[in-house]
Formats: structure tokens, sequence, C-alpha cells
């Protein structure tokens, strides 16, 4: 597997060309009503939902990966390992948090 074969080309066309051919043609379409397009609605909904539950996400993955902590301390160095990831989960807590919040 020295080159990369005619299927991986395929496979890179569906991945990045797919995507980019429907927002350049969702993008050229203009929009019939401008003024129904306010708030949150359809599939944009569900996207809102995920970003408001994404805190009460990150707690729950952070209390259920406490057994892992506890390994964590019989290593060498376990105890550092554990105290620096603490600000790492808090930093993402605080702006999926912040991300949540409406303007």
């Amino acid at each position: 597997m020295g080159a990369f074969s005619i299927w991986h080309w395929a496979i890179m066309l569906l991945l990045i060309g797919v995507p980019v051919f429907f927002a350049v043609r969702s993008a050229a379409k203009p929009s019939q009503n401008p003024e129904a397009l306010v708030g949150f609605g359809g599939w944009l909904m569900l996207l809102a939902i995920g970003q408001a539950l994404s805190p009460l996400r990150t707690l729950a993955e952070l209390g259920a990966s406490s057994d892992g902590y506890n390994q964590l301390m019989l290593v060498p160095n376990g105890p550092w390992w554990s105290m620096a990831r603490l600000p790492c989960c808090w930093h993402s807590w605080c702006f999926s948090l912040w991300c949540s919040l409406p303007c």
C-alpha cells in the first residue's frame, strides 16, 4: 500500500465533495420568505437541545471516569496527571456552559 488507489480518492471525493456541493447549492438558492426565518425550528432545534445538554453530559462523563482516576493514582506521576486533567475538564465544562447561554 505504497500509493493511494482510486478508491481512496473516491472516498475522499464523497467525504469532501458531496457536503461542499450541497452547501454551495443551498447557498445559491434565495429564500422565498426571509421574515419566516426567525428562531429555532426543525433540525436546528435538535442542535440547540444538544448544545444545551452538553454541560450535563460533560459532568456525567467526568463522574463516570472517576474509577480511571483511582487507578491512575497507582502509577508513577499518576496524581500529577489526574490533577492536571481537572483544570482541562473544568475549562471544557465552563466553555460548553458559556456556549449554551442565550446571547
